[in-house]
């Protein structure tokens, strides 16, 4: 039973180690692929990550450009209210203002 039982420790470690090695050799496969701009996985992600670059830089002038729009509209109606609600308090009410 002792004997079976160290051969089996010897050839468990044996196979964790290569398990191991492999594992490594597979990470370092993975890290030169992705730097290499020739394979295709690296131009599709170097593609995705410039795009979403680009869509959130976009999302962001827009947002800039509509915060204009929209406080001059809100100021426009704001003026609009204020003078209908003056106007109904001397008693000069319309339905559409």
């Amino acid at each position: 039973g002792e004997e079976k039982r160290k051969k089996r420790e010897q050839y468990q470690y044996q196979y964790q180690q290569n398990r191991r090695d492999y594992a490594q050799a597979k990470r370092d496969e993975a890290a030169l692929r992705s730097k290499d701009k020739m394979y295709p996985a690296s131009v599709l992600k170097d593609l995705g990550e410039a795009q979403k670059f680009r869509h959130r830089q976009e999302w962001k002038d827009l947002s800039a450009t509509n915060k204009d729009r929209r406080q001059k509209v809100y100021a426009e109606y704001r003026g609009r209210i204020k003078k209908g609600a003056e106007s109904c308090a001397r008693g000069i009410c319309r339905a559409a203002v």
